[in-house]
């Protein structure tokens, strides 16, 4: 009996509890309604951010490789005109030159959109290589203040790199090696090779499988070729010449021209032909006899 009793009565409770849910929406409907908009209002928004910033990050993306696209059309466009500057299709660079301003602006705005991703690190070394480029492309002549102006900036911008992503093996190798040349191209041969080392130092951890390490000890080669002592070689000897049997020609001689008599033109045939004179022969006087030799 007390369990069928029991029964009754939490099936009284949880009727009860039904009807007093029922009573509860029924009173409170709107407030209801009202939540569930929120909640799918809450929903929708965080949807809608993260697709729209899946796809700036994609428009920003093709946006970078689309500028050193550029960068890099612009270096082989000037290449080719070095090379022929009498091509039609090179005329055009005479004017315009090597300009990568267009490129390094848009370079900066990406950096700074990307500022919190890799994609900032990436778009402040693509513009790091672009300014440095103009020292090498440029066709324009540019004085010591100017070269140290792009130096300058180039050094500042892998040095912002390294702040930015200090663990981002791709941007620590680059940022690194892009220091040292630009020390390099300041003629500061000890602070080039401090950053090498640094590049090297990491080749077992952070670095491990890029090829940053490599680079960087190709550099340090170069280094120690242009500082390490001049090697200098004796002039090598005078080859010796063997004096030629007499009566020989040597090969370096060239042999004697023959002289010949030139040609004895013949005679005429009609000509009469030349008689020596004829001379009178001398009579000879008769010897005297013996007998008057001896008279005498």
């Amino acid at each position: 009996m007390k369990s069928e009793e029991r029964h009754k009565l939490k099936t009284n409770e949880l009727a009860d509890s039904l009807v007093s849910l029922r009573e509860w929406v029924k009173n409170n409907a709107s407030q209801i309604v009202g939540g569930v908009m929120i909640i799918a209002a809450i929903i929708i928004a965080v949807q809608w951010w993260f697709n729209t910033r899946v796809q700036g990050t994609q428009h920003n993306a093709v946006n970078l490789q689309q500028q050193i696209m550029n960068v890099e059309r612009l270096q082989w466009n000037a290449v080719a005109q070095a090379q022929d500057p009498e091509a039609e299709k090179n005329a055009a660079l005479l004017t315009t030159g090597y300009n990568v301003q267009a490129e390094v602006d848009s370079l900066k705005q990406l950096a700074k959109k990307g500022a919190k991703a890799g994609l900032g690190a990436t778009a402040l070394l693509a513009e790091a290589d672009a300014l440095r480029s103009r020292l090498l492309y440029s066709t324009e002549p540019m004085d010591a203040a100017e070269k140290e102006d792009i130096l300058s900036q180039t050094a500042q911008i892998y040095e912002q790199v390294l702040k930015q992503a200090p663990d981002m093996a791709m941007a620590v190798g680059q940022a690194h090696v892009g220091l040292g040349l630009i020390a390099e191209d300041r003629g500061d041969i000890e602070a080039a090779r401090q950053q090498y080392e640094i590049v090297i130092s990491l080749k077992d951890s952070l670095l491990a499988g890029t090829a940053w390490p490599g680079r960087a000890q190709q550099r340090l080669r170069v280094l120690d070729d242009i500082t390490g002592p001049l090697i200098t070689f004796p002039d090598a000897p005078a080859p010796e010449t063997a004096e030629p049997a007499s009566g020989a020609a040597t090969p370096l001689e060239e042999p004697a021209a023959q002289t010949t008599a030139p040609p004895v033109e013949p005679a005429d045939k009609t000509a009469e032909p030349t008689v020596p004179p004829q001379t009178e022969p001398v009579p000879a006087q008769p010897a005297q006899p013996a007998e008057m030799n001896e008279q005498g």
